[in-house]
């Protein structure tokens, strides 16, 4: 499945743009939201898919994996920030 439909996208006659301006409109944020937590056939899901394959570049020793660690350390702080769920 594609990750945003393209119609999705569209403004519905007489709508106005709402939020941020000159960043991506919600409907691309929930779309993305919702490709992330869909599952494969083992349940798997994309968001774990994403991570693990960031986790294996960093862990490579490859010319990204400083690039990817600093990616997993970003993720988890600003995650430690937010605070529990």
């Amino acid at each position: 499945m594609p990750l945003l439909r393209e119609s999705s996208l569209q403004l519905k006659p007489g709508k106005k743009w709402k939020g941020n301006k000159g960043g991506r409109p919600k409907i691309a944020r929930e779309e993305t939201a919702a490709w992330l937590e869909e599952r494969d056939e083992n349940g798997k899901t994309n968001a774990r898919k994403i991570v693990e394959a960031l986790g294996n570049i960093a862990i490579g020793g490859g010319p990204n994996s400083v690039s990817a660690f600093r990616e997993i350390r970003q993720t988890v702080e600003q995650n430690q920030s937010d605070g529990p769920p």
